[in-house]
């Protein structure tokens, strides 16, 4: 029979703050005579919106926070990707045919900085948590990385890569997704350093991919936007299998952006934006945490206030995505206090963990957090040397690692004659006792072990 994992459940009371979100509900559509077969669309740091456009030879098209239009910026042609770096400047990639180009520019004055060699066809660009960038590139079917001076760093991706579109990093996982429409029809995950994770999802055709601080992934399609979370669980899908202008309806979806609680889509095929607001979480979820010490795992959730939540409940997976209940509390209800979660799981087998809360409201809704990682490291062998060992040497016990334990003496006829004091990790003793054959029981947590010990003359 498997063995499960025993799961000590405690509530704590203590005090916090940050919100996810559940679920996106229309918000409003962003139209312009400036807007033309937009590709992308990207917050400024300012608080305005940077939309590229098709149109009068190409566009950046600037509007507040409303959707209300404020600029335009010309660029050399066709602007396909745009997004903000650490540094707050703009990155804007430009299909030229011969001429394809990276171009730079300075949010606060809405000028042109400088011009950087570009790729054919780059409709991704993405910048890590490090401030290196990365361009997708269509006509040689693989992503270029780059430093935040600009330097080349090198390209990877080929060898999976068909046609890459988008491409945005994952701020929870630490993996850039990829995109891709040509026959994958999926979305690959990579390292930073463009190392293959082994990881997909399917996506029919594929354009634009976007990630929030929460780890929440958007990949749009011909005709809906897909949101998954950072365990890739498919969250929601908005729109359908065919094209529409309505409120839950797209034509081309293309590049996103999360932001303040919105997620922007830019729609290649309706002209415009289309704006989401977020429905916040039923929590506010301060913090999710794993810590582990030897066998055991402790999982902490700290909430800062909760509306209608009936459930806490924590899942694990060993594979990131075969995701498991393994123990429930009931949540505050409703409540604007700080509230700790904790979960302890004891006894668990050696291997690589993955965990998560799934919070549950009164009505049936959940929502999931992020998803955390955790090993428990294999057993280490406990050892008792040296055996055989001359009267009255010392005895020494090693644990191979640190946790509290005692230890206890046995002769052949069951007679406890030595009792070791509690130690950690490491512990020696003298052999005061008759030359013969002994059993030494020592206990370390739940877990014992008998071993043998010969004392000779």
């Amino acid at each position: 029979m498997k063995k499960q994992p025993v799961v000590l459940i405690l509530l704590l009371s203590l005090l916090s703050a940050v919100s996810g979100y559940s679920q996106y509900n229309h918000a409003f559509f962003v139209t312009h005579s400036q807007l033309a077969n937009t590709h992308d669309v990207a917050e400024d740091g300012l608080g305005f919106y940077w939309a590229t456009s098709n149109i009068s030879g190409g566009r950046l098209v600037i509007t507040d926070g409303g959707g209300n239009y404020v600029a335009s910026v010309a660029t050399i042609n066709q602007p396909l990707a745009v997004k903000r770096s650490p540094s707050g400047e703009m990155y804007v990639t430009v299909n030229a045919g011969a001429g394809n180009s990276l171009e730079v520019y300075n949010p606060v004055t809405r000028t042109w900085v400088r011009t950087l060699a570009g790729k054919d066809n780059s409709t991704g660009l993405a910048f890590d948590a490090n401030g290196n960038y990365y361009i997708t590139d269509a006509g040689s079917d693989k992503v270029w990385a780059y430093a935040p001076n600009d330097a080349l760093i090198g390209s990877w991706g080929s060898a999976q890569l068909t046609t890459p579109t988008g491409i945005a990093y994952n701020p929870v996982t630490g993996l850039l997704a990829v995109t891709d429409r040509g026959g994958a029809d999926a979305v690959w995950f990579f390292t930073t350093g463009g190392t293959f994770t082994g990881n997909s999802i399917p996506a029919t055709n594929p354009d634009g991919v976007a990630c929030n601080e929460f780890g929440d992934m958007a990949v749009s399609q011909p005709h809906s936007v897909k949101i998954y979370d950072s365990a890739l669980t498919l969250l929601q899908t908005i729109g359908g299998s065919s094209p529409g202008t309505g409120t839950t309806q797209f034509n081309r979806p293309w590049g996103m952006h999360f932001a303040a609680g919105q997620l922007w889509v830019a729609e290649f095929g309706n002209d415009r934006l289309h704006v989401f607001n977020g429905t916040p979480l039923p929590i506010e979820l301060k913090s999710f945490d794993v810590t582990v010490k030897g066998s055991t795992a402790t999982a902490t959730a700290i909430t800062a206030s909760e509306v209608n939540n009936h459930w806490m409940v924590l899942e694990i997976a060993k594979n990131s995505l075969d995701f498991q209940e393994v123990a429930r509390q009931s949540g505050a209800g409703n409540s604007t206090d700080e509230n700790t979660y904790k979960f302890v799981l004891l006894d668990l087998a050696p291997g690589q963990y993955y965990a998560r809360i799934r919070q549950e409201d009164f009505d049936g809704h959940f929502t999931y957090s992020p998803v955390r990682s955790f090993k428990i490291e294999g057993k280490s062998e406990v050892r008792l040397y040296p055996c055989p060992v001359v009267q009255d040497q010392n005895v020494v016990i090693d644990l191979g690692e640190t946790v509290e334990a005692t230890a206890k003496v046995y002769d052949d006829l069951g007679r406890m004659v030595l009792q070791i004091p509690e130690f950690q990790k490491t512990t020696s003793f003298s052999a005061v006792v008759a030359p013969g054959t002994y059993s030494v029981i020592i206990t370390a947590g739940r877990r014992e072990t008998v071993k043998r010990l010969v004392v000779v003359k």
